[in-house]
């Protein structure tokens, strides 16, 4: 089994939580807690998109390769329009083809300069304003790791509660489908937060840009050449992701486009932009 309910303390919920990948299963299951922070920020967007194309845009070098720019975004496949809910990580916010976001999500502080993260490109976070929301997570157990309350205030952004720390590390952590009444579940990446919320709305498909674990970060999101750590586990978190959709989420096409790293992993492959219109 692998969720199982029980009543805590105080009878509030216990919920546990597995990885889904075979090769996986049994070697990790952790209890997930509930998180009022969540409650408050994430859980009025369950649903919200139902219906929806979703695309997560990550910031690898394939991101430069995508050449649909818009005001908004549709997808014209058999004559229909649908709305595509585009949500961004960290420096995808520098792409000018896909500007503006309907969301952002950050939860690394990073370092003062060099790479994606928040304190190498603090002023344009706390500035950039998505047409929904901009999510910053933290870790309660090394709130040092994440931008600051502070900093979450000054960018008008709501925060998201992750596990107690970050984690990248074998075994890997699971993922969680209801965040928002749970902590973000998964290991080493930012895409992995914003994933779990994409599909915590309703989307009925969803398109995977830039996320390609090799090769370093696009030119669009940074002028320099920074390879991702943690390759290796970044892509066993991809395999996880992979498996638990195929269970939590079993109706949701997920497609990688133009994929690198994503080769094989599970996911439906598209060597050439989504079937987008500009509006």
């Amino acid at each position: 089994e692998e969720e199982e309910e029980e009543e805590g303390e105080e009878g509030e919920e216990v919920r546990r939580v597995c990885l889904r990948n075979p090769t996986n299963k049994g070697k990790s299951c952790v209890v997930v807690q509930q998180s009022r922070t969540n409650k408050r920020n994430v859980k009025a967007f369950r649903g919200k998109h139902i219906g929806d194309v979703g695309v997560l845009f990550c910031t690898g070098r394939t991101l430069d390769a995508y050449g649909v720019r818009h005001p908004a975004l549709y997808n014209s496949t058999r004559g229909k329009r649908q709305r595509v809910v585009t949500v961004g990580v960290n420096a995808a916010i520098f792409n000018e083809k896909i500007q503006p976001l309907d969301y952002l999500f950050l939860q690394d502080r990073g370092s003062k300069s060099g790479d994606t993260s928040f304190a190498s490109n603090r002023a344009a976070m706390v500035a950039y304003k998505p047409r929904e929301a901009k999510f910053f997570g933290f870790f309660p157990g090394q709130r040092n790791f994440s931008p600051s309350d502070k900093d979450a205030e000054q960018a008008n952004a709501m925060q998201y509660e992750g596990w107690r720390k970050p984690h990248c590390a074998n075994p890997l952590l699971p993922l969680v489908k209801d965040v928002g009444n749970f902590v973000f579940g998964g290991s080493c990446s930012t895409s992995f937060a914003a994933l779990q919320f994409i599909l915590y709305t309703g989307v009925t498909k969803l398109y995977l840009i830039g996320c390609d674990i090799l090769g370093g970060y696009g030119e669009s999101a940074t002028k320099k050449s920074v390879l991702r750590a943690d390759q290796g586990k970044q892509r066993k978190m991809w395999r996880e992701f992979y498996f638990w959709t195929s269970t939590e989420y079993p109706c949701v096409e997920i497609i990688a486009v133009r994929p690198k790293g994503l080769r094989n992993v599970g996911f439906f492959e598209r060597f050439s932009d989504p079937p987008f219109i500009e509006v």
